[in-house]
Parts: structure tokens; C-alpha cells; sequence
């Protein structure tokens, strides 16, 4: 299985970013969610098996859509150019775990 990440930023009236957070935590692609200063309002982090991008992203876009968000921005990645948000030092053991996360939330 091939996992690609989208992220996707998002711009919201402060009156909807309560229930759009209550929204994406319940999607099973949403892996991070975040409240942020800034640009965005809230950024949020997907996993989807390649070949899926589209399908996931236009979900999660119809789910903001509906709380009148001001603006998406939506980026796919393509590779992993660095992932260190584990605290195991060996990159097979790091991809090992970040799979079995994925597979089984």
C-alpha cells in the first residue's frame, strides 16, 4: 500500500472553527488537526492510499464547504522528504509503526 499526505489549510469564521474541528476529528483520512495563527484557521493532515487523493480531498471540501469556509487550500505530496515525529531512531521502525497507525487508527 502507497500512502500519500494532503494537506489542506483552511481559512473559517471563528463562530463555525469549533464545529469544523468536531467535523474532521470524525473522518477516518484526518490523521492531524491543528488550530492555528496565521493564514489558515486550521490545518489538517490526511492519509489516503494513493490513487484516492481526489475522492478525499473533495469529501473533506464538501464537509467545510457546508460551514461556509472562506478559503482551502490543498496541497498533495508526492514523497516523503523527511518524517521525524517518532521517537524511533531507525527509519524502518519509524515507516513500520506509521503503517500499523494508518491500517488500524
Amino acid at each position: 500500500m502507497e500512502i500519500t499526505p494532503v494537506a489542506i489549510g483552511v481559512r473559517i469564521l471563528p463562530s463555525k472553527q469549533d464545529e469544523a474541528v468536531s467535523l474532521l476529528s470524525t473522518n477516518d483520512n484526518v490523521r492531524f488537526l491543528w488550530r492555528t495563527y496565521g493564514d489558515n484557521d486550521l490545518v489538517v493532515v490526511a492519509f489516503c492510499d494513493r490513487g484516492r487523493e481526489g475522492e478525499i480531498i473533495q469529501d473533506i471540501r464538501a464537509s467545510l464547504e457546508t460551514l461556509k469556509a472562506e478559503r482551502i487550500d490543498v496541497s498533495v505530496g508526492f514523497t516523503w522528504e523527511k518524517m521525524n515525529c517518532s521517537p524511533f531512531n531507525d527509519l524502518a521502525e519509524t515507516e513500520k509503526k506509521l503503517v500499523q497507525f494508518i491500517e488500524n487508527p
